[in-house]
């Protein structure tokens, strides 16, 4: 699931460790799905950032609960590098929906304060040392 080597992330960063969640099984996001659903607010449909989020949005189907009661979107993706991704998806429905939210699997970067990370990555920097 982790990788280390030279990549150039879906964000065009370049990194020296990538996130491979096109191993994770059907299985695993039904796992991600019932550890999102603890955290987030009841919401009425689920969008999947292309690729990466698909998975996940097919797996957090099953926790939508009263439909059309919420008028909340839940916009879902494997990774958040930057929040680009996020941030163009929710721009592109903010007119349908009063109410967006989002869940990462994992989070590489800062997310939006509106994005929930399921887990955080963090990168300590080049400089800094144990003490």
């Amino acid at each position: 699931m982790f990788e280390t080597a030279d990549f150039i992330l879906h964000s065009g960063k370049k990194s020296n460790w990538k996130i491979d969640c096109d191993i994770l099984t059907s299985g695993d996001w039904a796992t991600l799905a019932r550890l999102a659903v603890d955290l987030l607010p009841p919401y009425d449909y689920v969008y999947g950032i292309k690729t990466g989020g698909i998975p996940f949005a097919e797996a957090m189907q099953r926790y939508i609960r009263n439909p059309s009661l919420h008028k909340r979107l839940l916009i879902v993706d494997d990774v958040l590098t930057t929040g680009g991704s996020f941030m163009k998806t929710r721009e592109l429905h903010a007119s349908e929906w009063p109410s967006i939210i989002g869940c990462a699997a994992f989070a590489r970067g800062d997310c939006p304060d509106w994005v929930i990370p399921l887990f955080i990555l963090h990168k300590r920097l080049r400089n800094e040392t144990h003490a």
